[in-house]
């Protein structure tokens, strides 16, 4: 599976590049039945406003296509991390149903 970090409002730096990388690559040992190479996970790292100081501010997309199913997750959170955490577990909650499912 290839990742494509992306960040909008902030600047992607090399540490949060190497931590979305390390979260989200996490999920691929749920893609083994799947053909991986060709899976491509885009990832949206933002923040959602310039000018608040306060509340859920920054933002985490992931959009996976797998076949003719979608595997798509966001998270607002006041914190970057903690928004990259949901995201991985709702993403890990819905490639576990998928993969059950037997699609």
């Amino acid at each position: 599976m290839m990742l494509h970090i992306h960040g909008s409002g902030l600047s992607l730096t090399a540490a949060l590049k190497e931590m979305a990388e390390e979260k989200f690559g996490r999920l691929n040992r749920l893609l083994t039945r799947f053909d991986d190479s060709d899976l491509l996970m885009d990832i949206e790292l933002s923040k959602t406003t310039a000018h608040h100081n306060k509340g859920k501010i920054f933002r985490v997309e992931i959009n996976l296509p797998i076949g003719r199913h979608q595997v798509f997750c966001a998270a607002e959170c006041d914190d970057l991390y903690e928004a990259m955490d949901h995201c991985v577990t709702t993403a890990k909650r819905q490639l576990t149903k998928l993969k059950e499912k037997g699609a």
